[in-house]
């Protein structure tokens, strides 16, 4: 299990997700299905330490964290 960040830009709105998944491409997989006709990209570089999900756990969506403010 991994974890990485996705940013995520719909409309006027940037936000951060982090995605919990077995791979890079399905965290990217089950952003852009919780976000449909957003944009999402994988932010990088990724940090080691938080990237391998050591605990058991469930893949999913974490904290949502705005990016910028709404114009």
């Amino acid at each position: 299990m991994i974890q990485v960040q996705v940013e995520v830009e719909s409309g006027a709105g940037r936000f951060l997700v982090s995605a919990r998944a077995a791979s890079i491409g399905r965290a990217l997989s089950l952003v852009c299905a919780s976000n449909p006709g957003a944009t999402a990209r994988v932010v990088f570089p990724i940090e080691p330490d938080p990237f391998f999900v050591r605990e058991v756990s469930r893949e999913g969506l974490a904290a949502h964290e705005a990016i910028g403010s709404a114009a």
